[in-house]
């Protein structure tokens, strides 16, 4: 190989290097600054995020405070009309009683215009009436047959209740059954004697019970 082949060839290899060196810096120079880059964007993200923070609890307290202004000025409010109430109702109260007093001493003041009458009282006559009472008679009732509050039957009977009567009715009209059936009084004197029915009622005063019979 000659020489000049030689010089060629390295100086070709030299410059591939020197042209790869400077393609290497290259490309990290701009990674670093793209990683540069990329850093300061976070810081300034999270410088804006405190700042906003900052600024919504600013705005917080703000409110607070002016709530608190209110709040103080509607009791300081609330506070003097409760005060000039009590002043106007003491001083109605206070205006009241001096007019009463006004009106009672003038009331009490005698009227020199009008003439005094004085009322003579007239002498009372008392009357003393004598009442009259008449004693009405008592009438004595259920004592007999004939004074009780509802008449007596024609058995000429009062009973102690309604079954003692009916057992009366019961054993009368038994005996003269048995004189019949015995032949000792005839068909007519049967008839004639001989109840075939009833009815009864009580006294509304005593509540003695009468019957009454029924003949053929």
């Amino acid at each position: 190989m000659s020489k000049n082949k030689k010089v060629v060839i390295v100086t070709i290899i030299s410059m591939i290097f020197i042209v790869s060196l400077i393609t290497i810096m290259f490309i990290y120079g701009s990674k670093s600054t793209n990683i540069a880059s990329g850093e300061d964007n976070i810081n300034t993200m999270q410088e804006d995020t405190v700042t906003e923070e900052n600024n919504i609890a600013n705005e917080i307290i703000d409110n607070n405070v002016q709530e608190n202004i209110i709040e103080s000025e509607t009791n300081e409010i609330q506070q003097s009309n409760e005060q000039q109430l009590v002043q106007e109702t003491s001083t109605q109260s206070l205006a009241k009683k001096e007019n009463s007093k006004t009106t009672t001493s003038e009331t009490n003041q005698p009227n020199q215009n009008t003439p005094q009458i004085q009322l003579q009282q007239e002498p009372t006559t008392q009357v003393n009436k004598q009442e009259t009472t008449t004693s009405k008679p008592i009438i004595e009732k259920c004592t007999t047959n004939n004074n009780h509050g509802m008449s007596v039957g024609n058995s000429n009977k009062w009973f102690n209740s309604k079954a003692e009567a009916v057992a009366v009715y019961e054993s009368e009209i038994k005996e003269w059954g048995n004189k019949w059936e015995k032949f000792e009084i005839d068909d007519a004197t049967y008839e004639k004697n001989c109840p075939y029915g009833y009815e009864v009622w009580s006294c509304p005063y005593c509540g003695k019970w009468t019957i009454n019979y029924y003949y053929n």
